[in-house]
């Protein structure tokens, strides 16, 4: 079976970028997903589990935040792009930014027509980033060395295909995942396993890819960025502009959201995490409200719900993803009994946590 609101609900909870929910090497276990989903009774619902963007075929998921992806944002406001902090030569780039490039692979797509086009939550020691070519993309994995073997055991358990390739200088582990054309390869560099993706290509394709990736120095890497990348110093200021419009939740920690974590963040993303933390603190009060009988508590966070189409960063980001559509369909349900409008009707309860990323309450 197949319903429009489970699909939307699948794309934002699953950190694939829209469009991709159903490429072949992972449509059995949306297929599977959707279908838990759709036999499960709406009382008994469980937060759906969520997909890591990048394990094989199989149904192993993981609970997390939502990490929604998109093509790159364009950026707007004060301070979003990562950009140089100075007007001289060399670059000056923020001392957090230097440390994290310092300690990263840094590795480039040297072929005709790809561009870095995402960066997204890397810090020191992990990271990703994604380069494109027009409707094609290929996306790039950095996690701690230490990992790798269970790394490429667990990409075998999913593969019809195996071979080895030299890749920087390194020699590269290559699977297909099973009844797919999507590749993946993996090696050890600088301390860091990579993994390197192409989820619909052929392994002679793949291969010159593969030998188009270069090394790059700190400057380089850094210029590369593309603009949508929100960098730490900026962060704060970025969380302001988005916030703009927004009606904020009586209580709410600001001061926690403007600090951030640390890490690098696509604006995409980071519109997610903001967007998500008022929506999440709306509907938690609402949940409370309606369980102690609090009416006026309940119709205050439904009328501040009811804002969301009009919110400026959720109508930029719906361009780029799902993540828009599934907080708007969530807050129709607060007017409609805390029912989620579908084939098959799902409680807001259940369905909001996991549907937006929220903490549990």
């Amino acid at each position: 079976m197949t319903d429009p609101r489970i699909d939307a609900l699948l794309s934002a909870s699953d950190p694939i970028r829209a469009g991709r929910l159903d490429a072949p090497a992972f449509a059995s276990a949306a297929a599977e997903l959707r279908e838990a989903i759709a036999s499960t009774p709406p009382e008994l619902a469980a937060p759906a589990p969520r997909r890591p963007r990048w394990a094989g075929p199989r149904p192993t998921f993981r609970t997390a935040a939502v990490a929604v992806l998109g093509a790159a944002a364009i950026a707007v406001g004060v301070g979003v792009g990562i950009g140089r902090l100075g007007d001289g030569a060399p670059p000056a780039w923020g001392a957090e930014l230097v440390r994290v490039a310092e300690a990263s692979p840094r590795v480039l797509l040297d072929a005709d027509g790809w561009t870095l086009t995402r960066a997204d939550e890397f810090r020191v020691g992990e990271g990703e980033t994604s380069f494109g070519r027009g409707e094609d993309r290929v996306d790039l994995r950095w996690t701690p060395e230490r990992g790798f073997r269970e790394l490429v055991r667990d990409r075998r358990a999913s593969a019809d295909f195996e071979t080895t390739t030299a890749v920087l200088g390194r020699t590269a582990v290559v699977i297909r995942y099973t009844d797919s054309n999507a590749y993946v390869a993996m090696w050890r560099q600088d301390g860091s396993s990579l993994e390197f993706r192409d989820d619909d290509t052929t392994l002679e394709a793949f291969t010159a890819l593969l030998g188009s990736l270069r090394g790059a120095s700190v400057d380089e890497w850094l210029g590369a960025m593309p603009e949508s990348v929100v960098r730490p110093d900026a962060y704060a200021a970025v969380v302001d502009e988005m916030l703009t419009g927004i009606p904020i939740p009586p209580g709410f920690d600001l001061a926690a959201l403007r600090a951030g974590d640390g890490l690098v963040r696509d604006r995409y993303q980071l519109g997610a995490r903001v967007a998500g933390a008022v929506a999440c603190a709306w509907i938690d009060g609402w949940v409370a409200a309606r369980k102690a009988g609090d009416t006026a508590a309940a119709a205050a966070a439904t009328e501040a719900m009811a804002t969301a189409r009009g919110w400026p960063v959720l109508r930029e980001m719906n361009a780029e993803g799902d993540y828009p559509e599934v907080l708007w369909e969530l807050a129709s349900a607060m007017p409609n009994n805390g029912t989620v409008p579908g084939g098959r009707p799902i409680s807001l309860e259940n369905a909001y946590v996991d549907g937006l990323g929220c903490p549990l309450p």
